[in-house]
């Protein structure tokens, strides 16, 4: 894990690596386990205004193309670090985040490892019960559909186990921060 270097690169984009951010990691290595990019940035941006967090958006060098449109929706509240990265880096950076926002993808693994709360768009591909989170406070978002797990690379079903409105991310996130999410009424009201 490499901290001072993740600061350095917060540092160099304008963020002060002593506040909180919100940690968007919204690609994987399948199509079938990405969530829709706008709907990604739509969640992230809603998310970051009410809970007053800049956005951190990482991924890796192939991905740099797909991120353009998903910072214009940003409107200006995202530190752009897709394809600038080490592993070591995004260790770091996910470490320090107060949220997490991502797929089934390393960094899902990683928040669970440091037990950062995270939201995750968990697709349809892979037997949840195997790969999904353990030990961090975490919203497995998904769809149950009749294909999963069809562990394909590809969708042929229009991503429907990630069928998602970005207003479920945001009332998962909201519920993470405050600390209720996955509690029952008489949990949160202390009864």
């Amino acid at each position: 894990m490499n901290r001072s270097s993740a600061d350095r690169l917060l540092s160099a984009n304008g963020l002060d690596e002593s506040k909180p951010y919100l940690l968007l990691a919204p690609w994987a290595s399948a199509q079938a386990r990405t969530y829709p990019a706008e709907r990604f940035a739509v969640a992230a941006r809603d998310l970051s205004r009410h809970a007053g967090l800049r956005v951190v958006v990482t991924g890796s060098t192939k991905d740099v193309a797909g991120s353009g449109e998903m910072l214009n929706v940003l409107d200006g509240r995202a530190v752009n670090l897709v394809g600038m990265t080490t592993v070591g880096e995004l260790a770091a950076l996910v470490k320090s985040a107060k949220l997490v926002l991502t797929c089934n993808s390393s960094a899902m693994h990683l928040a669970d490892a440091f037990r950062v709360p995270a939201i995750v768009l968990y697709s349809g591909t892979d037997c949840e019960s195997q790969w999904r989170p353990r030990v961090a406070p975490c919203a497995l978002l998904r769809r149950a559909t009749p294909c999963s797990p069809c562990y394909a690379f590809t969708c042929p079903n229009h991503l429907e186990c990630l069928d998602i409105p970005p207003d479920e991310v945001l009332e998962a996130g909201i519920k993470l921060l405050e600390g209720t999410f996955g509690k029952t009424e008489d949990e949160r009201l202390g009864s």
